[in-house]
């Protein structure tokens, strides 16, 4: 590696040559991302064949949560192993700075996919959860398996498309802005419609106080679909607060400037951006008692 490639390298990577301090960063960062990455790839495969298996867990409501289940197993064999491959790879001094960048580049086309996929099914979500809980008589005579697959995988085709003219072919200025006006849709439209939601509910708990709902079939269903409204509700706030720690260091070296402790500092923020994947699993086993039993009855546990 020239003294100009090194340079480069280094500041891009916050990584300077012979560096203990960073060189123990990054295999800590890759020692603390493996077992997550192989625990998300087996739970959330777990999710994904248990739904798949069982017919009476196959309602609209968990077709979503197993595509983002999907998403979340395609993080953990796309965007986390790069990651680990890139940490690893920067404190040998021998690479040289093209394989370094090819590494970068492949785990961030990665992460764009499938951190955008990600928001993407949540903002579905958001929508189904708000239709469900406002109208849920009509919701459980409409709502179908087929209906919701055909969504997601749609919904699956047009990132991956919009994934690959923005990496590809669009300028950085037509870039920038297909970015801007995808993220402001992806922050605003999840907490909008659980605001709605929230009142929704809010309406019906009084309907029910006041005896103005007197069939039991819709207060069942209104329980029902109350509870997988806080799960998905748990969901967005994971991948939400996911991104705090990036945003802080972004808006932190924007201020102050890139210093020593931020560039040891950020890669982990990237991890944290990653751990949705490992935590949404858990989210499911804990709170849905009947995945929980099927997978159970499905492993002879």
């Amino acid at each position: 590696m020239n003294d100009k490639n090194a340079t480069f390298c280094d500041s891009w990577s916050g990584l300077t040559i012979d560096d203990t301090v960073s060189y123990i960063n990054s295999i800590l960062l890759a020692t603390a991302n493996a077992p997550c990455a192989i625990f998300a790839f087996l739970s959330n495969l777990a999710v994904i064949v248990t739904v798949a298996r069982n017919s009476s867990l196959q309602r609209p409501s968990n077709i979503l949560l197993c595509s983002l289940a999907f998403t979340d197993f395609l993080t953990a064999v796309t965007a986390q192993p790069m990651f680990i491959v890139w940490r690893l790879v920067l404190p040998n001094s021998k690479e040289p700075c093209s394989n370094q960048l090819l590494i970068f580049y492949l785990y961030y086309i990665s992460y764009v996919f499938t951190a955008g996929l990600s928001f993407l099914n949540v903002t579905i979500m958001s929508f189904d959860r708000h239709y469900a809980v406002s109208n849920p008589l009509v919701y459980m005579a409409e709502a179908s398996k087929e209906g919701a697959i055909k969504k997601v995988t749609f919904a699956g085709v047009v990132w991956l498309i919009f994934t690959a003219l923005n990496i590809l072919v669009l300028p950085p200025f037509v870039r920038g802005l297909s970015i801007s006006i995808w993220g402001a849709v992806f922050f605003v439209a999840p907490p909008i419609n659980y605001v709605r939601t929230w009142l929704a509910i809010v309406h019906h708990n009084r309907q029910v106080a006041e005896n103005v709902v007197s069939s039991q079939q819709l207060k069942a269903v209104l329980q029902r679909e109350k509870k997988v409204f806080r799960d998905m509700l748990l969901v967005t706030m994971v991948l939400f607060a996911s991104l705090v720690p990036g945003m802080l260091g972004s808006a932190i070296m924007e201020h102050l400037g890139y210093y020593r402790e931020l560039a040891l500092f950020l890669p982990w923020a990237r991890t944290m951006s990653l751990a949705p994947s490992t935590i949404n699993p858990l989210i499911y086993f804990v709170r849905n008692e009947y995945l929980r039993n099927a997978f159970k009855s499905m492993v002879k546990i």
